[in-house]
């Protein structure tokens, strides 16, 4: 039998038995017996536990240690601040405010939370931005193909109508028109390189809060949407920026007067109209970021000065 499906504990204790369960906090399988032992033992009791078929790897790994206090788990969720704390957090960072609870005490009914749905309607938004740029990124590649065989077709009807001593200017704006295809060419995969990887890494983030949700305890749930807020507010930033700096790319042969002189079969221009798409976030307001604040002082220096009226030696009065 395949040890992935083996019970974690027994196997560390040289034992044979398979698993019936997987503890997502404990992030082992568990057979029979070590799930009775699991419920039984107060610290394990409140622990999530799920079919050991689930796979699990990747929907649970969610950061459970303080990014200030790498060395603290995180135990508390602040309202006022909307973050998760470690111990030393609430009680220094966080000592003032009012609105500190467990995680499993927040963590109740956030499966139907306003922040699990703004979360998703977010996530929802950008994917579909993301599926929109990415249509438009793939008919702007194939608009600068099409445009470099109208742009050749129009060079060939110059050169026709200009006898064959124009062959070596032909020749020049030909290899203009290449290296401009080439050139805008490159810049639209690589826009749409970008987007495909931008998209990808939506759906994944989608895909595990889809995960989550389903299989995951209320306190995973919430550990993972305070994980990925701050990406989706990077992403709609992102995507925001991106927008306003994509441009819609035609190339157009402009022919000169070769009639009369020549010396230039004429130019390859770029025209450009900037991108139709635009993001629009669920709620429509700038994308939130997690507030910052100072640190609550843990020393005082208290200095007391008085002075009183002194003459000919003696002190004259006090107050």
């Amino acid at each position: 039998m395949a040890s992935s499906q083996m019970c974690g504990p027994c196997s560390r204790v040289d034992k044979l038995a398979s698993a019936v369960q997987f503890c997502t906090d404990c992030e082992d399988r568990l057979c029979a017996d070590c799930v009775t032992m699991h419920k039984a033992i107060k610290a394990l009791a409140l622990h999530h536990l799920i079919n050991k078929d689930v796979q699990a790897d990747k929907a649970f790994s969610i950061r459970r240690t303080c990014s200030d206090h790498p060395d603290m788990g995180l135990e508390f969720y602040c309202s006022n601040h909307e973050s998760l704390c470690c111990r030393t957090c609430s009680v220094n960072t966080h000592r003032t405010c009012d609105k500190i609870l467990p995680i499993d005490v927040a963590a109740r009914g956030i499966k139907s939370s306003v922040m699990s749905n703004d979360v998703t309607a977010d996530l929802k938004a950008l994917l579909k931005t993301a599926e929109q740029l990415e249509e438009n990124r793939t008919k702007n590649k194939e608009n600068i193909r099409k445009a470099k065989v109208t742009t050749l077709q129009k060079i060939a009807k110059i050169k026709r109508e200009l006898m064959q001593e124009l062959n070596e200017l032909e020749k020049k704006l030909m290899i203009e028109v290449d290296v401009t295809e080439k050139k805008l060419t490159k810049k639209a995969e690589s826009d749409l390189s970008d987007i495909k990887i931008r998209h990808k890494v939506i759906i994944d983030i989608s895909e595990q809060l889809e995960f989550l949700t389903k299989h995951g305890s209320e306190s995973q749930i919430l550990m993972l949407l305070n994980t990925i807020r701050v990406d989706i507010s990077k992403q709609e930033n992102d995507f925001q920026n991106l927008v306003l700096s994509y441009e819609c790319i035609d190339v157009t042969f402009k022919a000169s007067g070769i009639k009369s002189a020549l010396k230039s079969l004429g130019s390859v221009e770029i025209k450009s109209v900037p991108c139709s798409i635009a993001h629009k976030p669920s709620k429509h307001t700038q994308a939130q970021i997690p507030p910052e604040y100072e640190k609550m002082p843990t020393k005082f220096k208290i200095k007391n000065n008085f002075s009183l009226p002194y003459s000919k030696g003696q002190i004259a009065s006090r107050l």
